[in-house]
């Protein structure tokens, strides 16, 4: 293993950190350590000509370890609390005994093999920093690593859609790419292991089929100390007691939930809590000092993203065709390791069982068809998130108990092997349980050109990214159907709001799974659409609801007041006429009388008659401005009741106040004719004594008027077409025959309506 200086995380104080008490695993070491704050370390510098190391925090303060004289009398002790951890370094110096105290950080326990030489070669961490920490080539953050938001990119290529990337690019460059994964991978038999075997030696990354020390190394790191004991070389029995358990999916499996797409682990992840009994801790101890017994389910936990899925296992019967048995049942690999490594002897097959917590070992003979993991040594630097190998892009996990990366998915490589389907002598591969599975779904990476190759890293679910160009792409839609209820009964009414997901460029592009497992980049601002309409949606159906419920009520008191308001009105309606024709009646005996006594004076006295004749003319001209008054009224009758009886008094003042004109016009010609004519001037003065009491009488006339309105409102409110019966359309058609008749109250044809259409169509 290359010299460097690990890095662990203490215990942070910042919520976004996921971190643990006292130091965390390489490959626990969550990508907030890249936003280094506050006292976490923002550098590291080894000044060659005085060998001191010099550690920078981001809040300025530097730490000095001077390690010129360092011997290898070196003592560590690490003092960890809630708070954080206390590191004590002491050793033999050219001036005695030197003790160095640092705060908030944890080296690990072998400090004096990484520091060899005095010198630091390279700084050791999870593959998240680069460089070496040394003035030439400082500390800085690996491209792919995310912090906080992705850095843009350029665009997205699809290579599920014959998509490449660019050969060479400048240093920096990213796309995010489509590509296929296949969880489960395919099954080989040993012709097909000895094929992997050669393409992996060509491409020279080294990944190698793991041998039988390879299984028992990843195994006996992930035991309690008790049950380590998976390098035996016993056949056919369970080893360990917890590898399998923490290896295995939390899906698949029988007894297990089915596997589904989720928004942290497609087609793997799954939210049933199988208890806290599930999992182990081998930290704890009982009084004998021994490792605690717990009771354990042989549920998978998948405590480390190795996702070992139940593909079961491929035999071929008498004619070549492949029978799968085992599938949700058991998960065999193979080794390389040959029994007593013994090549005429069978190979060593790891086998992982739906029953079983720990692993069974099993000798096999190469012609069945199993799953193939691979594996490479870690030498510091050399661990990816993503990789592709031998053409196909995998996942890996870092094991640092063990000193080794593995793939997390099963090996994924069809073309090029000899398919098992009856009509080859030689097969290679078989699809797992016949081909009945999901066997490709589309999943989005980040790429990143080193100068080099592209560092590869999957997004997850939620993580977003900013896309300078999206001319890669056509826009989708997706719907949101609503529905609100119309009445008490339950009824409802729906329609359907379609959001057009348009590509832009230059905003950010957040990673969903949509139907079939498949990752798409979908435009942020258009989910945040969709989200809102979402939420106000319940606040808008429930709104319209209450809106129509509160219309119907509405509606029905409308619906009262038009009747109480139309029956007002008819009996208005019914006063108004009675009072016209009793008025009509009235001035036409004024009339006659008026004209009698002009005929009776015109030999008498021709100015009398002069000016009879000139009152007759006002009087009449008075009577039609009286006829116009009341014909205003009845119209404003049908809209106010209050505004007609008050227009009646006005009419009735100014009716007076005419008959008093008349009056005075009548007195000042009797006093001009006193002298002349006693017996006209006795007539006038009757006259006026008349026109009082007519008056009076009109008052009477339309109290009258009123109460025959009142009537005749009745006799149109019979007229009104009635509500209570149901009626039907008749589809019957011919000459005078009406397809819907309207009966109005009363029951008189007259008054019915009655509708006729040209043409049938059809019962309604």
């Amino acid at each position: 293993m290359s010299r460097g200086l690990y890095f662990y995380k203490l215990q942070s104080p910042y919520l976004e950190d996921v971190t643990k008490n006292c130091k965390l695993t390489i490959n626990e070491i969550d990508s907030n350590f890249l936003a280094l704050k506050d006292e976490d370390i923002k550098s590291a510098e080894f000044i060659r000509e005085s060998k001191i190391l010099v550690l920078t925090r981001n809040n300025g303060d530097k730490l000095i370890v001077p390690l010129s004289s360092m011997t290898y009398d070196l003592n560590v002790e690490t003092n960890c609390s809630e708070s954080g951890n206390t590191l004590t370094i002491s050793y033999d110096g050219s001036g005695g005994k030197k003790t160095v105290v640092i705060d908030k950080l944890v080296t690990v326990d072998n400090l004096m093999s990484i520091i060899g030489s005095d010198i630091l070669t390279s700084v050791i961490t999870d593959g998240t920093l680069k460089g070496l920490g040394t003035i030439d080539s400082p500390l800085g953050i690996n491209g792919v690593e995310k912090t906080g938001l992705y850095a843009p990119v350029k665009g997205k290529i699809d290579l599920t859609s014959g998509g490449q990337l660019p050969e060479i690019a400048k240093l920096g460059t990213r796309y995010v790419t489509v590509e296929y994964v296949n969880d489960y991978g395919y099954l080989y038999n040993g012709r097909g292991v000895a094929k992997i075997t050669a393409h992996l030696d060509e491409e020279g990354k080294g990944w190698r089929i793991p041998t039988k020390a390879d299984w028992d190394a990843l195994l006996n790191s992930l035991e309690p100390c008790e049950y380590r004991n998976h390098n035996s070389t016993r056949c056919h029995v369970e080893l360990g007691k917890v590898a399998g358990k923490y290896l295995k999916s939390e899906c698949g499996w029988l007894g297990q939930p089915e596997c589904e797409c989720t928004s942290t682990k497609p087609l793997t992840g799954c939210s049933d809590n199988f208890g806290e009994n599930d999992y182990t801790d081998d930290s704890e101890f009982d009084g004998m000092n021994s490792p605690r017994e717990n009771d354990l389910t042989p549920y998978g936990v998948d405590k480390y993203g190795m996702t070992v899925l139940p593909t079961g296992v491929v035999t071929l019967n008498a004619y070549g065709n492949p029978q799968a048995s085992g599938f949700k049942e058991q998960a065999s690999f193979w080794s390389t390791t040959h029994v007593y490594n013994d090549y005429e002897q069978d190979v060593y097959v790891k086998n992982f069982v739906f029953n079983k917590g720990g692993v069974v070992q099993v000798a096999e003979c190469p012609d069945p068809f199993y799953g193939v993991r691979l594996v490479k040594d870690y030498d510091g630097s050399n661990y990816f998130e993503t990789e592709y190998i031998d053409g196909v892009v995998y996942n890996t996990i870092l094991f640092p108990d063990s000193g080794q990366i593995w793939l997390a998915s099963n090996y994924a490589k069809k073309e090029g092997f000899v398919l098992a389907d009856g009509r080859n002598d030689k097969p290679e591969v078989a699809l797992v349980n016949n081909g009945e599975i999901l066997e490709n779904r589309k999943a989005i990476f980040l790429n990143e050109w080193n100068g080099y190759y592209w560092e590869k890293k999957q997004l997850k679910e939620g993580d977003a990214v900013v896309i300078e160009d999206t001319c890669f792409d056509h826009g989708t839609e997706s719907e949101i159907r609503y529905c609100w209820k119309i009445n008490e009964y339950g009824e409802e009414e729906c329609d359907t709001i379609v959001i057009e997901h348009e590509p832009k460029s230059n905003v950010e592009y957040r990673v969903y799974t949509t139907s079939g497992c498949n990752q798409e980049l979908i435009n942020t601002d258009d989910i945040a659409v969709e989200r809102i309409l979402k939420l106000i949606l319940p606040v808008f159906i429930r709104e319209k609801e209450e809106r129509i419920s509160a219309d119907t009520a509405l509606q029905e008191a409308i619906d009262l007041e038009r009747e109480e308001r139309i029956s007002a009105d008819t009996e208005l309606q019914e006063a108004i006429d009675l009072e016209r024709e009793e008025r009509i009646s009235a001035d036409t005996e004024l009339e006659e009388a008026i004209v009698t006594e002009m005929e009776e004076r015109i030999s008498a006295d021709t100015e009398l008659w002069e000016a009879l004749e000139e009152e007759a003319r006002k009087r009449e001209s008075g009577d039609a401005e009286f006829v116009e008054a009341l014909n205003a009224e009845i119209s404003r009758a049908i809209s106010a009741e209050s505004m007609i009886r008050a227009d009646l008094e006005v009419e009735i003042d100014r009716a007076q106040t005419a008959e008093q004109i008349l009056s005075e016009a009548i007195s000042a010609e009797t006093a001009a004719r006193i002298e002349r004519d006693e017996e006209l001037q006795d007539e006038i003065d009757a006259e006026e004594a008349r026109a009082i009491e007519r008056e009076d009488e009109i008052e009477v006339e339309l109290n009258e008027e009123v109460e025959r309105a009142k009537e005749v409102e009745e006799e149109l409110d019979g007229q009104l077409i009635d509500t209570t019966i149901d009626y039907t359309f008749s589809p019957t058609t011919g000459l005078d025959i009406p397809n819907l008749s309207l009966k109005s109250k009363d029951g008189n044809p007259e008054h019915s309506i009655n509708i006729m259409f040209d043409g049938s169509f059809g019962e309604i």
